[in-house]
């Protein structure tokens, strides 16, 4: 039942993006979440020696990393207080680590636009603002993605948790 939903709404917002002209973007030239209604959090694999392997050529992808896991957040309480720490995290623009293998993405979804964020949870580092653009995560954003991914894919373990 919830699996049947979950496709309605998969599709219902690919609609969305496709007829009301919303195109996916990383970051943007704003950080105000405010008007999000629907965050997509995605499983994703970020490393380059998996993500280019045969068993995940099939796979859905964001941002060219393959999706291994999709949940949605609704509540305006948690979707505000996800973009805030994501805004926050920007802002601070710490120094990144050297690599970036993202397993963590969020779609912060409005009726204007779509704004994607990805999260590496093993280096610590999330996309900034700019498309060309990563920041490393302070010790309190880095434990709050770390929570978000293992309440919302209770069976997939991050590599930064190992």
């Amino acid at each position: 039942m919830v699996r049947k939903h979950r496709r309605h709404l998969v599709a219902f917002l690919l609609s969305v993006f496709c007829v009301c002209g919303v195109s996916p973007a990383v970051g943007g030239t704003t950080e105000s979440y405010d008007q999000t209604t629907v965050v997509v959090a995605y499983r994703i694999e970020g490393h380059p020696d998996q993500f280019g392997s045969s068993s995940l050529k099939d796979n859905p992808t964001i941002e060219t990393y393959p999706i291994l896991g999709i949940e949605f957040l609704t509540s305006p309480a948690q979707i505000r207080r996800l973009g805030g720490v994501v805004a926050a995290e920007r802002k601070a623009s710490r120094n990144p680590s050297a690599c970036f293998y993202p397993g963590l993405a969020l779609s912060f979804v409005s009726r204007e636009k779509v704004s994607n964020v990805l999260i590496c949870l093993e280096c610590r580092n999330l996309s900034g603002a700019r498309a060309d653009e990563v920041v490393g995560m302070s010790d309190s954003g880095y434990e709050q993605f770390l929570a978000l991914y293992n309440e919302l894919f209770k069976g997939a373990i991050s590599q930064g948790a190992r």
